[in-house]
């Protein structure tokens, strides 16, 4: 149906609740809180400070950070998905 067709007030009801319905959310983004809390992938893995070096129980591993976090994230898999 084209524009010109339509009637008047159909189309001036539909932009109003357009607008109605932008200004609700607006207000709804506005006042929600936020919690800012920050995500640290390290505590998943059960890693404290990724620049130490911790026991795994494999000998040659872990020789960096690097290593620790592979490590861990592996067993942290097998945990998962035995």
């Amino acid at each position: 149906m084209p524009l010109a067709t339509t009637h008047p007030l159909c189309r001036s009801l539909f932009i109003i609740l357009g607008w109605a319905v932008f200004g609700l959310l607006a207000y709804k983004v506005t006042t929600t809180k936020i919690d800012n809390k920050i995500y640290d992938p390290f505590e998943i893995l059960g890693i404290k400070d990724v620049s130490l070096g911790y026991q795994t129980g494999i000998s040659h591993w872990p020789q960096t950070p690097l290593d620790t976090i592979s490590v861990l994230y592996h067993s942290f898999l097998h945990h998962i998905h035995p």
